[in-house]
């Protein structure tokens, strides 16, 4: 892609890039009555829904820790800076509803990667229902840096804080489990292989047989939908995110919560794509 300086457009015309990018009108009429501001001010402006709680989140990404832009494009990331806020407000029994966005950015980047960094942001946004009312800029001497606020909102009777397990209760997951581990297992292979070639310019990998397990890691699509549904039919008492591991975030849901638990291995549903990552030669 073509590469503009930032500083050729200044701080100025960055944002209003962005402001002519993030504004849209969504599917969801109730977004007209809670933004009373939005991110053509220097902060937003909202109103919470009549009978509703609010749930507040936040995630920082820094390259070289949390995301590796060898193997991530802007558009993934993008769409990752989002996803794991989203997901935050969806294991609370949440809706996401609005986001602030930050970026630090370090010269290397340009006015078309930050575009295209938004454009993938917008997508989550549209799919998940969810608007881009805010953010600032910033110069960074080293690493480029991400960070995501989101406010969601949740009735007060579906809410699902992690201290609230009960004896008894049983554990579920809303889906088979290992594809995001499965999908950067194969791209730092891959990476590896193109540092030992020498030359990682003339190092072409080939992805194509394993497109739907690297999708798994570079677009993770956390099942609010579902959530809500089951929510609607069945009393839940504590929900979390697994993003960090079951074993880590089920540990941490009883320590709150003060209970044990009991689980059978050849239970737990392993995703396809994360065994196929550990058994083939890649």
């Amino acid at each position: 892609m073509p590469f503009t300086e930032i500083s050729e457009v200044g701080e100025r015309g960055l944002i209003e890039m962005i402001r002519n990018l993030v504004e849209f009108t969504p599917e969801d009429p109730s977004f007209t009555k809670e933004l009373v501001k939005g991110i053509s001010n220097d902060m937003a402006v909202c109103r919470p829904a009549p009978g509703t709680v609010q749930l507040f989140t936040t995630d920082t990404l820094v390259e070289g820790v949390d995301f590796d832009l060898t193997y991530t494009s802007f558009k993934h990331l993008g769409w990752k800076s989002m996803i794991s806020s989203l997901s935050d407000i969806g294991a609370m029994g949440g809706r996401p509803r609005f986001a602030v966005v930050v970026l630090v950015v370090p010269a290397k980047i340009s006015v078309e990667m930050v575009r295209v960094f938004y454009e993938g942001a917008l997508v989550a946004c549209r799919e998940y229902q969810c608007l881009i009312v805010s953010g600032d800029l910033s110069a960074s001497m080293g690493a480029l840096t991400v960070n995501v606020a989101m406010v969601g909102e949740a009735e007060e009777s579906h809410l699902c804080i992690r201290s609230s397990a009960r004896i008894g209760d049983l554990i579920c997951v809303t889906g088979d489990l290992g594809a995001f581990q499965a999908g950067l297992i194969i791209l730092l292979r891959r990476k590896e292989r193109s540092l030992k070639s020498g030359n990682g310019a003339d190092f072409e990998p080939n992805l194509l047989p394993h497109k739907e397990t690297v999708e798994k890691h570079l677009t993770p699509r956390p099942p609010l939908v579902t959530v809500e549904s089951i929510l609607q039919r069945t009393p839940i008492h504590a929900m979390v995110d697994v993003s960090d591991g079951l074993p880590s975030d089920l540990r941490q849901t009883c320590t709150e919560s003060g209970v044990g638990a009991e689980i059978q291995q050849q239970n737990i549903p392993i995703s396809k794509h994360h065994m196929k990552s550990n058994t083939e030669i890649l």
